[in-house]
């Protein structure tokens, strides 16, 4: 087990080379525990830069909906999408996210080829969120410390706990929580910290059979559904009803967009992005408390995005957001 010292002293960049690597693999899912995570987040804590204390009372009625990644496998960046229609149906949003490490898309990669920055004055993020109920937060803005890992993460090649944490690190701690996470051990420690959490509200921790940190279509999900001090353990199965399965080709953020922009203009309501995108934001409205299950909230983001709620949405935050930055 390793001690708060020397997570401390990783975080901070403290260590030589070797045993930056070392240390690395004493944090993968199979040998870490809620101690490890709880040391983890309480030294990369320290690191925060003081202007994210002022986004912190924002997360207090809102959700993030985000992944670890990791999975391996192609994806669209559902949870990403998903916020703009979470925030359509009336629920407060505040996404965390990151450009990929393992993966080609990470969130801010996509929202880079739909025409958001990553980094945002703290100000504006707040008149942002303040008229449109919708916020995305670069984490590096907020954690550069953890940006010198990167390289030595990478060349591990292997996921670790700072794969599992990436979510928990919103400045903006928000109560309510859709969070994928790709493998069986980190779901359940996950699930326990959260429920512990004294900022949570009701949180979903999904995991799909086929690996993918999200609500997977066609299917069997595990759903951790978290209350403060209370974890219930279910599953939701999503039936092919002859639908193709996610394509298993590499998909670039540009290849993200294209998709994200056909069904949010309603050019696509047949593919498997559509459908994934409809179940998690679902899923995001039930973790919201919205609607009282995953099928509901399915419905509701079908509703959404053919009444053109979605697209307008998108339309007018990024146009608020090239007006911030332009």
């Amino acid at each position: 087990m390793l001690s708060p010292a020397i997570i401390e002293d990783l975080v901070n960049l403290r260590l030589p080379e070797a045993q930056v690597r070392a240390t690395l693999l004493e944090l993968t899912p199979d040998r870490i525990d809620l101690a490890a995570i709880d040391n983890l987040l309480t030294a990369i804590s320290h690191t925060v830069t003081d202007e994210a204390a002022t986004l912190s009372d924002l997360g207090a009625d809102a959700i993030d909906c985000a992944g670890t990644g990791g999975s391996g496998l192609s994806r669209f960046n559902t949870s990403t999408a998903a916020a703009f229609v979470l925030a359509a149906g009336g629920a407060r949003v505040v996404k965390c996210g990151n450009v990929g490490i393992s993966g080609r898309s990470g969130s801010f990669d996509f929202l880079g080829s739909l025409g958001f920055p990553s980094i945002m004055p703290v100000e504006l993020l707040q008149e942002l969120y303040a008229e449109h109920g919708l916020i995305f937060i670069f984490v590096p803005q907020f954690y550069p410390a953890l940006q010198a890992l990167g390289p030595a993460r990478r060349l591990l090649g292997v996921r670790t706990a700072f794969n599992l944490i990436g979510p928990m690190l919103n400045p903006a701690r928000p109560s309510y929580r859709l969070y994928g996470v790709s493998c069986s051990q980190g779901q359940s420690l996950i699930s326990s910290y959260l429920c512990q959490s004294e900022s949570i509200k009701k949180a979903l921790v999904v995991r799909g059979e086929d690996g993918l940190d999200e609500v997977t279509h066609p299917g069997t999900t595990e759903l951790f559904s978290i209350a403060p001090q209370n974890i219930r353990k279910e599953s939701f199965h999503s039936p092919a009803n002859g639908l193709s399965p996610l394509p298993q080709e590499p998909l670039t953020a540009e290849a993200n967009a294209a998709a994200f922009l056909a069904i949010v203009a309603g050019e696509d309501t047949m593919s498997a992005h559509y459908h994934q995108l409809c179940l998690n934001a679902g899923a995001g409205f039930l973790a919201a408390e919205k609607v009282g299950c995953i099928e509901e909230g399915a419905r509701l983001a079908a509703e959404l995005l053919s009444s053109g709620a979605v697209r307008e949405k998108f339309q007018n935050l990024r146009r608020s957001y090239g007006n911030r930055v332009g």
